[in-house]
């Protein structure tokens, strides 16, 4: 065990789990306490009979016929890379690829986000006047890629609980010209579709640049673009027109596409409606094991309270897999648009950020601990507490993982736990479910803390078969995270800035990025989890993932850290190296991102360091640091199609 957990509460936390931990009877009778929000299915013979003083939960959404939208000359309309589409309440539209949407009539949804266009939009689409001032529509990014459920266009009910979309005129010629086109296809529309209840404008995104990976890199072949074969291309309508868009029509799901997509059960939306119905912007954490679906419901969550609030704070726990950054750090975000993709296209700046440096917090729990709760002090300080908090956590669940998810858990006592598990009677409930009582563990009796209300939510029963595994998805955040040319790339676009000819992400410039110089007196660096002696430390670090942060210590650095005696003594001196033994608080070292020490210049002390943020972003970074060996950049940029078309990177 870690020499420093002899001062951590863990092993008081097992003492205190023990002691609270009930009888048979009593503890059956505490997880009654809690909602166990489960599909509304009659209960096998072998389960125990439902108890009668907990009637069931009335659902406020009717359940989804799971309609597959079929497009036909009534109901689409298209023009180049730009489609209107009318569909009817309960249709659906699964697809695969990129695409932008824009609400124009009606309510739809996506990834549980529920768009609702302004009032007047439809009254200017319908409008007689020639040219009327253009309408700067703002289109939202959407991803499906075959790495995960494909996302569902859906057609909502009109009094569905939804952000209402702001009207903004201009007068660019980009937003005047889509306007236009949208004002032509909406009247092209037969006056029998527009009574559907949605009409829904799509564009080609084909050339955010996204989809250009799975030609260079094998690995990630069909990841945007699915292998149509002849059968289904023959019968391949209008909509599928657009480029890098690929919808699920009946006649092609079992044909080409053998992804699942996304359903969002009806027992998540009942546990949703319960948090919004909070009098006050609540603080949600989402724990289960692994493969049961955390990431998804955290996305669903998020994009659910934007439906009431403006904006939503995130904090992410995951070091392995996290959502919004690239793998070994954990963050805090305030979100003001939806999550309408996976990890890797959601990249966003966060407000604070601590990097460990590993992809589990096993090597120094402590640490990790102090950079959640740093994060979540970050959260009552410097974010304003009307707005909620959405906490995103590993999938660790045992041991030592489920202490320090109870450490955070009773630190920052949120006002919900939805805890993801599936049914006791699965043949995966005792590998996935947590055994532990948590709301026995959280729900001491005192007048001192505020009460935790637990939901059990169903999760995925088993995992989805996928050929990409958590090694290959880390390595595709890394590669998208250094590929990016837009910060924030998911964020919607509108009219007005739609340049086609601007990619945002570049694949081809990953590696020949042109590095920024960094002098070695206005730098210091460190080594996380690895011991490396200062005679060997620059070549430790030339060729490596660092992380870049913002330090505000000050710290007493031997002037030369290297053996006098040594020959390679000249080569490291000026070198501002921290000891390893220097324990510091993440409150004071913030990571603004990640970046790959491309070469060393002894000479004339220069680093050459390559990343994907601007200067105004770095200009304040002067602590550089190598995590271990787990955190590393992606050999398959060299390997494995790179280096065919990049040369600098050999120079």
């Amino acid at each position: 065990m870690h020499p420093r957990l002899a001062s951590n509460p863990f092993e008081a936390l097992r003492l205190v789990k023990n002691k609270n931990k009930p009888a048979a009877a009593a503890s059956a009778a505490a997880r009654s306490d809690a909602p166990h929000f489960a599909p509304s299915v009659p209960a096998p013979a072998n389960d125990p009979p439902q108890s009668p003083e907990r009637p069931a939960k009335r659902l406020r959404r009717t359940p989804r016929s799971d309609v597959l939208f079929v497009p036909d000359a009534q109901n689409v309309v298209r023009r180049g890379n730009l489609a209107v589409i009318a569909m009817k309440p309960g249709e659906i539209l699964p697809f695969h690829g990129t695409i932008l949407i824009c609400p124009l009539v009606g309510v739809c949804s996506v990834n549980g986000f529920v768009f609702k266009p302004h009032s007047s939009t439809s009254s200017w689409l319908a409008s007689q006047i020639e040219k009327p001032t253009p309408t700067d529509f703002r289109f939202y990014p959407c991803f499906s890629p075959r790495s995960t459920s494909f996302l569902v266009i859906e057609s909502e009910p009109h009094g569905s609980r939804g952000r209402v979309e702001s009207l903004s005129r201009s007068q660019s010629e980009h937003a005047a010209s889509i306007s236009d086109a949208l004002k032509e296809l909406y009247r092209q529309l037969p006056e029998k579709s527009k009574q559907f209840g949605t009409v829904i404008a799509l564009k080609s995104f084909s050339y955010c640049g996204l989809n250009e990976i799975q030609n260079r890199l094998p690995s990630y072949k069909h990841l945007f673009s699915p292998f149509v074969p002849a059968q289904a291309r023959s019968m391949q309508p209008e909509i599928c027109e657009l480029d890098g868009f690929y919808p699920i029509l009946p006649h092609m799901v079992q044909v080409s596409f053998n992804n699942r997509h996304v359903k969002f059960p009806n027992h998540w939306y009942e546990a949703s409606d319960t948090i919004l119905d909070s009098l006050l912007p609540p603080v949600i954490c989402v724990i289960g094991s692994k493969g049961l679906g955390k990431s998804t419901m955290c996305r669903f969550l998020v994009n659910q309270l934007l439906a009431k609030y403006n904006s939503v704070a995130f904090l992410d726990c995951d070091l392995g897999q996290p959502e919004l950054t690239p793998t070994g750090q954990v963050s805090i975000h305030v979100l003001e648009d939806p999550l309408l993709g996976p990890a890797f296209t959601n990249f966003k700046h966060p407000l604070f950020s601590c990097f460990v440096g590993a992809t589990t917090p096993k090597n120094d729990p402590d640490f990790y601990s102090a950079c959640v709760l740093q994060l979540w002090d970050v959260y009552k300080t410097r974010i304003s507490q009307k707005i909620p908090l959405v906490i995103n956590t590993d999938g660790w669940v045992r041991g030592m993982g489920f202490d320090l998810l109870l450490y955070a858990l009773k630190q920052i006592r949120p006002t919900h736990v939805v805890q993801l598990c599936v049914p006791d009677n699965s043949q995966f409930a005792g590998a996935r479910n947590i055994k532990d009582d948590l709301n026995a563990l959280l729900n001491e009796k005192s007048d001192e803390v505020s009460e935790v209300s637990l939901m059990k939510v169903y999760g995925h029963e088993d995992a989805k078969q996928t050929v990409f595994l958590p090694a290959l998805m880390r390595d595709l955040g890394l590669l998208a995270y250094f590929a990016q040319r837009k910060r924030n790339p998911a964020e919607p676009i509108l009219a007005s800035e739609m340049l086609e000819d601007c990619c945002v992400w570049d694949w081809s410039g990953v590696a020949a990025r042109v590095p920024y110089s960094v002098p070695w007196h206005v730098v210091r660096l460190r080594f996380l989890n690895i011991e490396v002696p200062p005679s060997q430390s620059l070549v430790a670090l030339n060729g490596t993932l660092v992380a870049l942060v913002v330090d505000n210590l000050n710290y007493a650095i031997p002037a030369n850290p290297c053996d006098p005696d040594s020959p390679v003594s000249q080569s490291c001196a000026g070198l501002q190296l921290i000891p390893s033994d220097i324990q510091t608080h993440p409150r004071h070292q913030n990571c603004v991102g990640l970046g790959i020490v491309r070469a060393i210049d002894p000479a004339a002390k220069l680093f050459y360091v390559a990343t994907p943020l601007a200067l105004d972003q770095i200009c304040e970074v002067n602590l550089i640091v190598r995590g271990g060996a787990e955190i590393n950049f992606p050999s398959s940029m060299m390997i494995d199609g790179f280096e065919v078309k990049i040369s600098i990177l050999h120079q």
